[in-house]
């Protein structure tokens, strides 16, 4: 799940929460992980619902064929919305920092291969492609921001004020929300998990979460206090301007902070190929989960070329993030508030109905 919203917000965190919070942008990242929190836990009770059947045939089932099919094609067009937009950042970023004169094309042509040929091999693989690679990369770009903490200037900046602004906090958590946006994997791949390891799954789930949060707040505290409040508002990325300062003489990488923006495109992979996985299981899925390997290959393939396309639509990160905070952002927002206050009641009365025939057939 850490890998299906990790890599949409990792290059321009925290500039949101600076941008419209200033001096409570503490409190406004604090209401966001509050938030999601409890979004989480909705999502895990909507996985709970009907983890043997296709999300798709889920919602047609409890919601009629009239809304649920409008709303799963709704969920396929937002996957689609976050592949694209994760792909074009990322080739923005590499470009301007690391290939210059490249073409912006040809950087996301190789991450939508790699994704593509991560997901290739289902679920399982998928999964400890991206066990694999994610928590070394987390504890490495924590490791490596740790070299920056000595050039802290403004320390000052990083406590919130005891002065809650209201507004500008709530403003501020909302435009900053795509760190977490993408968690809704969970509502796909819990039903992939076996039976027996749900338990434990649900566990890690919430461990993972706060793993993320730690490196967010970390994330948080080098940005803010190496770059200071003014100067962070203004960059396009501001965790790539910090790790710039972390560089060893003599190392046989002597800019080790670059370095971390270099695997970040990890993090970046691992969300695209969830989503691939995702879409072609919303495309290739008819009643259940599994899918044949044949019809998950096609769709698959579909997929990647559409997302590439679709990155080929932004040529600056401006559009890139213009387009996200005006369309993305208020669209996600509420289908992760709407599809547990549609599913959860729907699922509920449900219960209630079958409680009540079983209790009128029962003998007296």
């Amino acid at each position: 799940m850490g890998g299906g919203y990790l890599g949409l917000g990792i290059f321009q965190f925290p500039r949101e929460l600076v941008d419209f919070a200033g001096p409570d942008a503490g409190w406004a990242f604090l209401l966001i992980c509050l938030g999601f929190l409890g979004l989480l836990m909705l999502f895990l009770k909507v996985a709970a619902i009907d983890p043997d059947h296709a999300l798709g045939y889920t919602l047609r089932r409890l919601l009629s064929p009239m809304v649920g099919w409008p709303l799963d094609a709704f969920r396929i067009v937002l996957h689609f919305m976050l592949a694209v937009l994760v792909v074009a950042n990322f080739g923005q970023v590499m470009r301007s920092f690391f290939l210059i004169g490249t073409p912006a094309w040809a950087i996301e042509a190789v991450l939508v291969a790699t994704s593509l040929y991560t997901a290739w091999y289902g679920t399982a693989v998928l999964a400890r492609t991206i066990e694999a690679i994610f928590v070394p990369t987390l504890i490495g770009s924590i490791a490596i921001g740790a070299l920056v903490v000595h050039q802290l200037r403004f320390r000052w900046a990083i406590l919130p004020t005891g002065h809650l602004a209201v507004t500008p906090t709530l403003l501020a958590a909302y435009h900053s929300a795509y760190i977490f946006i993408g968690f809704e994997v969970l509502a796909q791949a819990y039903g992939h998990v076996r039976v027996d390891r749900r338990p434990a799954a649900r566990r890690w789930l919430f461990i993972l979460f706060a793993t993320t949060v730690v490196f967010f707040a970390f994330g948080y505290v080098v940005t803010m206090g190496t770059e200071g409040p003014s100067a962070l508002a203004t960059m396009q990325w501001p965790p790539v301007s910090a790790l710039r300062l972390a560089n060893i003489s003599g190392f046989f990488i002597s800019k080790l902070g670059l370095l971390v923006v270099v695997l970040w495109g990890l993090f970046a992979m691992a969300f695209i190929s969830i989503r691939f996985w995702c879409l072609a299981h919303d495309v290739g899925a008819k009643t259940y989960r599994v899918v044949p390997p044949t019809r998950y290959h096609g769709a698959l393939i579909g997929v990647a070329v559409v997302v590439f396309a679709g990155a080929q639509g932004f040529r600056t990160v401006v559009g890139v993030v213009h387009v996200f905070q005006t369309w993305g952002l208020p669209i996600m927002m509420g289908y992760l508030v709407g599809l547990p206050a549609l599913l959860l009641p729907a699922a509920w009365w449900r219960d209630r109905r079958a409680e009540h025939k079983a209790s009128e057939k029962a003998p007296m």
